[in-house]
């Protein structure tokens, strides 16, 4: 028998609008990278700046600097776990399964590699490809199994993010600007397995993926009409949570509070850990807003929707554009803009790949690296359906 991937018949509307959204967030979080002749800040912000600029660096550092990957995170295990339900309903057997999980990691690894070398070091498909390979035996294991994961990795992880936020503040830790000489390839090609190792200890990516499994077995996203006390509770708990574990460090960046190094990388890894309560948070509330939009969903909810469908192709197509657009030996803007013209080229490159898959939606057409990778893990000439995240 056949794996048979997902149709527009048995998609839901929540988890496409939610990564439709969570790509403007990885959008902006990229941008500011690309940014040179600057003085070195945060994260990926540049210190300093006008007004706008500064408003978008608090802004930042509250909703969105560590709170888009966990959104991404929820979402993938959230996939995970459906593509699991989905095959065994199509009665396809666990060890084909299990093949089909291996397959998918590995490709995501393998696109993750090749984007990571020739656009952007920082890119996210080759942790969660490893994340996959790390974490797929959880899919076939009890409740259980997944508590356990949790509750031995949720230490682990306060140690790694405290001792890490040290280390971040005491050396002003700023995302190197992306070089595409040839030496700056060759560089990404030895670099890029440190950087998966990077995202993998620094943030709780692999913590939240379990939740996200978790969520995926009960189809909470999936008919999240069913699940309406719960989406309440994780969005009006965990954003506002989210918000203030940001809080202390926001104040040090805009010169409020001035405290010493232990006390400054606890509060990085407090920034950084609270982050997960965001993420899981806006995929919350695009479960609650699916509900009230799902019968008639308006233009922009369409929109979202379609890039959501097509998440792999309007993620590597944003990130193309920003590093066109910004990158020194090319448009060359970054050397020219801060915090907020960032910003706004992030919106930009993110527009363009939402009116991309609003094109392809209207034709019936999708995505072409969606397409590419279904075809290698499922091993099938044509993919039937809409191929979606």
């Amino acid at each position: 028998m056949k794996p048979a991937p997902v149709t527009d018949k048995n998609r839901s509307l929540a988890p496409d609008l939610a990564r439709g959204f969570m790509l403007l967030l990885i959008a902006m979080a990229y941008a500011p990278t690309y940014l040179f002749n600057v003085e070195v800040g945060l994260y990926t912000h540049p210190a300093g700046g006008g007004l706008p600029d500064k408003f978008v660096h608090v802004m930042s550092l509250l909703f969105l600097d560590s709170r888009a990957y966990p959104m991404f995170s929820v979402l993938f295990g959230f996939g995970m776990a459906a593509l699991v339900v989905r095959q065994r309903s199509a009665g396809l057997p666990d060890p084909e399964i299990r093949r089909l999980v291996r397959r998918r990691g590995l490709f995501l690894l393998l696109f993750g590699f090749v984007h990571g070398v020739l656009v952007y070091g920082g890119e996210i498909l080759g942790p969660y490809g490893i994340a996959t390979l790390l974490l797929g035996w959880l899919l076939f294991r009890q409740d259980r199994a997944l508590k356990k994961a949790v509750l031995i990795m949720a230490p682990i992880l306060v140690l790694t993010a405290w001792v890490l936020g040290i280390f971040m503040v005491t050396n002003d830790v700023m995302a190197p600007v992306p070089d595409y000489s040839i030496a700056g390839l060759i560089e990404r090609i030895f670099s890029y397995p440190f950087a998966i190792l990077f995202s993998l200890v620094l943030f709780p990516i692999l913590l939240i993926i379990v939740i996200g499994m978790w969520a995926g077995r009960r189809g909470i996203l999936f008919k999240p009409e069913s699940h309406v006390s719960l989406l309440k509770k994780v969005a009006f708990i965990g954003i506002p949570i989210s918000v203030a574990g940001a809080l202390p460090i926001t104040l040090t960046e805009i010169g409020w509070w001035a405290p010493g190094v232990e006390i400054s990388g606890l509060m990085f890894g407090v920034q950084v850990l609270t982050g997960m309560f965001g993420g899981i948070g806006y995929a919350a509330v695009f479960g609650l807003i699916s509900i009230r939009i799902q019968r008639n969903p308006g233009v922009v909810a369409r929109m979202l929707a379609a890039a959501g469908k097509r998440s792999l192709t309007c993620y590597v197509l944003q990130s193309t554009l920003i590093a066109v657009v910004l990158s020194e030996p090319l448009f060359g803007l970054g050397g020219k803009i801060h915090s907020a013209g960032a910003a706004l080229v992030a919106i930009g490159a993110w527009g363009v790949s939402v009116l991309f898959a609003t094109y392809l939606e209207k034709r019936n057409q999708r995505g072409p690296l969606d397409v590419l990778l279904r075809r290698l893990v499922y091993r099938s000439g044509s993919v039937k359906g809409q191929a979606g995240g």
